[in-house]
């Protein structure tokens, strides 16, 4: 069973502050990937997921066009998805 957290740091990011969006995944398989949405809408530059890091990191301003819900889409045999207001 593999477990998916989404959050950001620092909690709640005053505007123009940067946001650090953070999905961990445990235990992170071999081969598996990342993807970002934002408010259900893919995140136009996906951050490089590494298939041997267990998670992805995504630096953004919090910006209107940011803010909302952030979920990380994690693919490896199965889905797998976890969501953090921005």
């Amino acid at each position: 069973r593999v477990f998916s957290i989404v959050s950001i740091s620092p909690s709640a990011p005053m505007w123009g502050d940067l946001a650090l969006v953070t999905c961990s995944v445990t235990p992170w398989p071999n081969g598996a990937s990342v993807k970002w949405m934002v408010n259900n809408r893919p995140l136009g530059s996906q951050p490089r997921s590494s298939s041997n890091k267990p998670g992805s990191v995504v630096k953004e301003k919090a910006t209107e066009k940011v803010a909302g819900n952030w979920t990380c889409v994690f693919q490896h045999k199965t889905e797998g998805r976890a969501t953090a207001v921005l």
